[in-house]
């Protein structure tokens, strides 16, 4: 039998580029690959100076006329 490992949702850091999850026995955690920010940052994250989305996040502003 497996263990579900359980995550708390991390704010804009699930949808950023530098994001990075780190599984262990019983949790998985956030890193932040980004220099310039901790390492492990407090989530939930709302605001960042380093939040760049993910290529499946980006789209256009505004819906294209139709």
């Amino acid at each position: 039998m497996t263990e579900r490992r359980r995550r708390m949702p991390a704010g804009l850091c699930d949808r950023c580029v530098s994001q990075r999850l780190v599984p262990t026995r019983n949790s998985v955690f956030t890193l932040c690959e980004d220099p310039r920010m901790p390492r492990y940052p407090a989530v939930p994250m709302v605001r960042c100076p380093a939040f760049v989305p993910r290529e499946a996040d980006t789209g256009p502003a505004d819906p294209a006329p139709g």
